[in-house]
């Protein structure tokens, strides 16, 4: 459950509201007191910081997180909504029961570091890694070290994710 900021239309409301991003969690809206919040559809899903307090990362979910957010912000741009309104951080970013699925929380009328809540989510990858598995501790690493560069931007991160494509395209190939 969260507050909502002053949001300066409807438009991203319904968004939320409607489901209308595959990878946003669907919200409710209520209105109490004037004061509008956001109750967040988690059913069958487990936030990344749970998670991770049960299994450690292995290099299929590395990857996938690495995607899901690489991907996130072209998604969000042809609903002309801002990355800046993604809360980013392990406790909403979400994944379904079998880490098929990841779905992030979009906060209407708010704005946060996105760039900052990417930095957190590699060390915290770097942190429950399963360090006995080289391809994701090399991953991982990798993750982390783009996105801790001076002058980091989402471009590096979609070109990272696209170079990791091609290398994992190459490995099954050999």
């Amino acid at each position: 459950i969260m507050p909502i900021g002053v949001v300066k239309s409807d438009y991203e409301m319904r968004i939320v509201e409607n489901g209308i991003i595959n990878e946003i969690l669907k919200a409710h809206i209520n209105s109490i007191d004037g004061r509008k919040e956001c109750f967040y559809d988690i059913s069958g899903k487990v936030s990344l910081d749970k998670y991770l307090s049960m299994h450690s990362a292995d290099k299929n979910l590395v990857s996938k997180i690495i995607s899901a957010i690489a991907t996130l912000p072209e998604k969000l741009e042809d609903f002309l909504i801002n990355c800046e309104s993604i809360i980013l951080n392990s406790q909403t970013l979400f994944l379904s029961g079998d880490q098929s699925d990841i779905k992030f929380c979009y906060y209407p009328g708010e704005t946060s570091n996105f760039e900052e809540g990417i930095r957190d989510i590699a060390s915290l990858l770097i942190r429950k890694i399963d360090h006995q598995d080289e391809e994701s501790v090399t991953l991982a690493y990798d993750f982390f070290d783009t996105v801790s560069n001076e002058g980091f931007s989402l471009y590096e991160l979609k070109k990272y994710k696209n170079e990791e494509n091609i290398k994992n395209k190459n490995s099954k190939t050999d």
